[in-house]
């Protein structure tokens, strides 16, 4: 038996979810919409929010999302104040047609659900107000940075474009109840202005090591690369 697990190992993940939802015997659904709901979004530690989506399958194997986030700090998940602000996103989805059965582990794969690779755009846009070190950008690079780096708050005002090509996964809770994943990579255009700060002209301290709020309030026009993860629930109708 474990050497049969062992060679199987890949359906693994698949069969616990078969277990844990027995009832789901079938992956097909006679509705073509959907409602989703996005739950992680709400403690996203850089863009907090709440996001739903609409989907509506238009034909046998492909599908379009619309989604919309209200983009709001509701549980202080970040360390900017006064965050607000609104993203939208379109979503083309095109079904994989899987088949068949493994005998050894007395599994059919269409039980599991619908595979998908997709491409999104979203719009995104942001204020919000931020405190950060400004002067000389590197400190190893100059010593008296040390000194003369100071504090400073200011306020940010984001928009962002992003281009993500995504692969996924829809499973059948029941009969209306959906689970849709989906990861993969994309590309940003990042447009971030400061504003009310006070002295323009000096830079932000770099840190030694990734930060992912100082990429955020990073002032400057410029690409960056994406790795967009999303989880949603779905209501089918």
């Amino acid at each position: 038996m474990r050497r049969l697990l062992y060679k199987q190992g890949i359906l693994l993940p698949f069969l616990l979810l078969k277990l844990l939802f027995a009832y789901a015997q079938n992956s097909k659904t006679p509705y073509s919409r959907q409602v989703k709901w996005t739950p992680l979004k709400a403690i996203d530690l850089v863009n907090p929010g709440l996001e739903f989506s609409v989907e509506k399958q238009h034909r046998s194997r492909w599908s379009t999302q619309l989604s919309v986030a209200w983009l709001h700090n509701f549980i202080h998940s970040t360390p900017f104040t006064n965050y607000k602000g609104y993203s939208i996103g379109i979503e083309e989805k095109r079904f994989l047609k899987v088949s068949g059965r493994n005998a050894a582990l007395d599994l059919d794969i269409s039980d599991f659900g619908r595979p998908y690779i997709a491409a999104q755009f979203v719009y995104y846009k942001s204020a919000y107000n931020d405190v950060a070190w400004f002067g000389v950008e590197s400190r190893s690079d100059d010593s008296v940075a040390y000194l003369n780096n100071y504090s400073d708050s200011f306020a940010v005002r984001k928009q962002m474009v992003s281009l993500n090509f995504k692969a996924g996964f829809q499973y059948n809770l029941s009969k209306r109840l959906i689970f849709d994943i989906s990861a993969g990579i994309g590309l940003r255009y990042k447009h971030i202005t400061h504003f009310n700060r006070l002295i323009p002209s000096d830079k932000m301290e770099a840190p030694r090591h990734f930060n992912a709020y100082y990429m955020a309030s990073k002032e400057g026009s410029y690409f960056i690369p994406g790795i967009p993860i999303s989880i949603k629930l779905a209501y089918a109708f």
